[in-house]
């Protein structure tokens, strides 16, 4: 555009348009261009933009696998919306990693948390790590009490609360019982100990899973003198445990051979159900996850069988397809073949990703971002 013979320019709401569709590698390439593109791409509301943008249009599934040998190499690899299989980077991450296992314990808003540990995978963790690999920060989290007085059993969550602007892990230290439970707060940058209420304690197990949407998260458990299934939630806002009841129906426990766990599906919680038959399930809570209510509604939103390969591995949902792990009917037989699965929940499409030579062991849904992990400002949900 040129104004009465100046030199051509672009307004700035224009600009800001066309940067925000760039990957995060571009944009702190530009921070070098002029002092107001490198205030911009720090700019809190710009921040949120690309973010928004990038989790529409641009959601990459993260998958990893984790090795039990003594001496370690990370391997973490990302699916984008092209079906590209590359590698994550994780140079930074090498001191940490050089002689240990590591946990992924949640992926939010382009932020991983990490759990290091130094000998085996069933400890608690010798460092907690924020990291955002697109920018390539890397930040240790402060020590906790809770972490440290663990022996041995163990539950973790991470999620962000846009009500109170805060990334949140939470750590459990679960032995036999509940002992104790530790709450971190980015923003404050500190832990504090929380009191487990409604819940006999002595009956409360977790599962080490947790996945997180509209400001709680969420773990497999076991409760009361049956020991009966429910699901625990954490209200980061509020930081205070519910309990919510799986659903009645029968098809959930019907299999001896199958795999659960919790995923979210369009923002709601849900359950996913895979079975040795090649069946795959899955359940949605309709109802308003944050409220109290004496029931919950739970509806069944896909099934689908006859699949060409078994499932061996709990999946999750990433864009609008089921991804997980699946192999040929001689499995456990060496020289069987192991892929990547998709499986669109629209028309029930059936496809297979070529990616690793390993088996991936879990997945999580993973968007790159600006946000970054020593100031938070006011970063808002996508």
């Amino acid at each position: 555009m040129v104004v009465n013979g100046a030199a051509p320019f672009l307004p700035e709401e224009i600009i800001t348009h066309i940067l925000k569709r760039l990957p995060v590698k571009s944009l702190i390439r530009f921070r070098c261009v002029c002092q107001h593109w490198k205030n911009l791409v720090k700019n809190p509301s710009f921040i949120t933009d690309h973010l928004r943008h990038s989790g529409h249009h641009n959601p990459n599934l993260l998958f990893f696998h984790t090795s039990y040998q003594r001496y370690y190499t990370a391997k973490l690899n990302l699916l984008n919306c092209e079906m590209q299989v590359r590698d994550l980077q994780n140079a930074l991450l090498s001191d940490y990693l050089w002689a240990g296992h590591f946990k992924i314990i949640g992926s939010s808003n382009g932020l991983l948390c990490v759990a290091i540990h130094r000998n085996e995978l069933a400890m608690p963790p010798s460092s907690v790590l924020l990291w955002n690999p697109a920018t390539k920060d890397v930040r240790e989290v402060p020590r906790s009490r809770t972490i440290d007085s663990c022996k041995f059993i163990y539950d973790f969550g991470f999620g962000f609360n846009s009500s109170v602007n805060d990334f949140k892990i939470v750590v459990i230290d679960n032995r036999v019982r509940i002992k104790r439970i530790g709450v971190y707060s980015l923003s404050r940058d500190s832990w504090k100990e929380i009191e487990l209420k409604n819940f006999r304690e002595d009956f409360l197990f977790f599962d080490e899973t947790a996945v997180s949407s509209n400001e709680a998260i969420f773990w497999k458990g076991i409760g009361g003198e049956e020991g009966k299934g429910v699901i625990v939630s954490f209200d980061t806002t509020k930081e205070v445990f519910t309990s919510i009841p799986w659903p009645t129906d029968p098809a959930l426990y019907t299999s001896t051979s199958s795999f659960v766990n919790l995923i979210v599906y369009k923002d709601k919680l849900a359950i996913f159900h895979s079975r040795s038959d090649g069946s795959l399930w899955v359940w949605v809570m309709e109802e308003d996850i944050g409220s109290s209510r004496e029931r919950w509604n739970w509806t069944k939103k896909f099934f689908g069988g006859h699949y060409p390969r078994m499932f061996n591995c709990v999946g999750t949902i990433w864009r609008n397809e089921i991804v997980i792990v699946g192999n040929t009917e001689t499995r456990g037989k060496e020289g069987s073949e192991t892929h990547l699965c998709l499986v669109n929940l629209t028309t029930n499409e059936f496809k297979m990703i070529d990616g690793p030579q390993y088996c991936p062991a879990e997945f999580l849904n993973y968007v790159e971002s600006l946000v970054p992990i020593f100031n938070i400002h006011n970063i808002e949900e996508p």
